[in-house]
């Protein structure tokens, strides 16, 4: 049988989704966003926190909590359902005995999260051009769900296309879409001619050497995971246009997010039930 009991954590656009889909499911929530709520909270087994569970200043997200404010009221009975579970988290879980699920790690989540991600980023280029995308120069790093859509969704607008990946599969893939190509460590080599550059490797391949390839008026949007693949110190050192955009599908299309977000967070209550 269904647990229908959950704490939800933290708080975001997206979770808000979840948070209204759950309730008209049939679950019974327990919400926590501050230390006053947490005080009085008794956890349930089915603990949700947001995706990435933490903001930049290392507290939950949508609250004033740090995860070792939670981790006295934790036990081995848990199972979290999180985004993004660092080194600090995996020691917790590790010492405390309780489960975990990255839904980032989840392919069903990867793959519909990819969509309003690279529809945000395609949406974002434009906003910053006095150009059309149609005939413009586009370079993606990397071939994961991500990259695939932007690829798609770049071609459809008539945009010429190269894709640096590492692998040679990768590699054959995008060219069977039209698109050039380039060994990821060899990206200096395309970055020259480009007008927009889309990162989606949490690596740093936009390095030094690249960015002094960039022309004045390409824009880099950086989708990784923080801190991102490109040196963005050196970016803003020599007046190039490179930001780190994270958690687009929260800012562009949380509705839609956050009903993918239950879609695969009901499916893991029922895996685990």
């Amino acid at each position: 049988m269904v647990n229908r009991n959950i704490t939800v954590i933290g708080h975001d656009n997206r979770t808000a989704t979840v948070y209204s889909l759950l309730l008209k499911d049939g679950y019974n929530i327990a919400a926590v966003t501050c230390r006053e709520e947490l005080q009085n909270a008794c956890l349930t087994d089915i603990i949700i926190l947001p995706i990435p569970y933490k903001d930049a200043s290392g507290k939950i997200k949508g609250t004033d909590l740090f995860l070792s404010d939670i981790s006295a009221k934790l036990s081995d009975t848990n199972i979290i359902i999180l985004g993004r579970a660092d080194n600090t988290f995996i020691d917790l879980a590790s010492r405390m005995g309780f489960e975990y699920i990255d839904i980032n790690e989840d392919k069903r989540f990867k793959i519909l999260n990819a969509i309003p991600t690279a529809e945000a980023a395609v949406s974002i280029a434009m906003e910053n051009t006095e150009r059309t995308m149609w005939g413009r120069n586009a370079l993606v790093c990397g071939y994961g769900c991500i990259a695939k859509h932007l690829v798609r969704l770049l071609k459809g607008f008539g945009c010429n296309v190269t894709v640096a990946a590492r692998k040679e599969s990768d590699l054959y893939e995008a060219e069977l879409l039209g698109c050039a190509t380039v060994n990821i460590e060899r990206v200096a080599e395309k970055v020259p001619w480009q007008d927009v550059i889309f990162n989606t490797c949490p690596a740093l391949v936009l390095d030094k050497n690249a960015l002094g390839k960039v022309k004045k008026q390409c824009m880099i949007i950086d989708l990784a995971s923080r801190p991102g693949g490109c040196d963005f110190d050196f970016a803003r050192q020599n007046g190039i246009n490179a930001k780190l955009y994270l958690s687009l599908p929260d800012v562009y299309a949380p509705k839609s997010s956050g009903e993918n977000m239950y879609k695969i967070i009901s499916s893991i209550i029922a895996e685990h039930a």
